[in-house]
């Protein structure tokens, strides 16, 4: 967001997301539709990056345990 650019309280972004206050699970709102939303090329780029996160992650689980 460019310098100076005032945020209102009810913005979001081109796909309903809220600009301010956003924390955790309420940084994005029904995530899910968001989705649903994505062209198929997108939803495939979308799906391969999770996928390959989710990979990352457990690798490091397997590696280093975890721990709560």
């Amino acid at each position: 967001m460019p310098k100076g650019l005032i945020v209102y309280e009810n913005d979001q972004n081109e796909y309903g997301c809220p600009l301010r206050h956003q924390t955790g699970a309420q940084g994005v709102n029904d995530f899910a539709a968001l989705i649903a939303r994505l062209s198929p090329e997108q939803r495939a780029a979308f799906e391969s990056e999770r996928a390959q996160r989710q990979d990352e992650l457990d690798g490091y689980i397997a590696r280093y345990g975890y721990q709560t």
